[in-house]
């Protein structure tokens, strides 16, 4: 697997509240679980993805959101490679009050929108191959 890392090279202590990674897959990853939100931009390949929720194949141009606490792993149908963006919990919550801070009337407030909001632990927005061209 090769890997090039922006931000700090691991999610476990980490000082900033955005990490994203870079890399290609050829072998299966196991199921595992981040205190982190997790979007995973799926830029080449596919690849059989196995979460809490089932198995489910995600494909060139599809974006995976991962929730806190949720198991994923994947297996690649040859090699895939992909973008995860890693974002600290409070600081999605901090964005979603300051984003709709005259809708909402504190932090508790957008915690209670953000559960609404993504609700599943994991999802997978399909916006084909053009709309996940990130030039990463």
């Amino acid at each position: 697997m090769s890997c090039r890392t922006i931000g700090v090279a691991t999610t476990a202590h980490a000082a900033q509240p955005i990490i994203a990674r870079c890399q290609t897959i050829r072998s299966p990853v196991e199921p595992v679980a981040y205190d982190w939100v997790k979007l995973v931009i799926v830029r080449q390949g596919s690849a059989i993805l196995l979460s809490e929720v089932g198995e489910r194949h995600i494909r060139a141009g599809d974006v995976l959101v991962l929730g806190t606490q949720t198991l994923c792993g994947s297996e690649p149908e040859g090699a895939i490679t992909v973008t995860a963006i890693y974002l600290d919990r409070d600081y999605v919550i901090d964005q979603i009050f300051w984003q709709h801070m005259s809708l909402l009337t504190d932090r508790l407030d957008a915690q209670e929108l953000a559960q609404e909001l993504y609700s599943e632990p994991a999802q997978i927005l399909r916006l084909g191959e053009d709309g996940t061209a990130l030039g990463l």
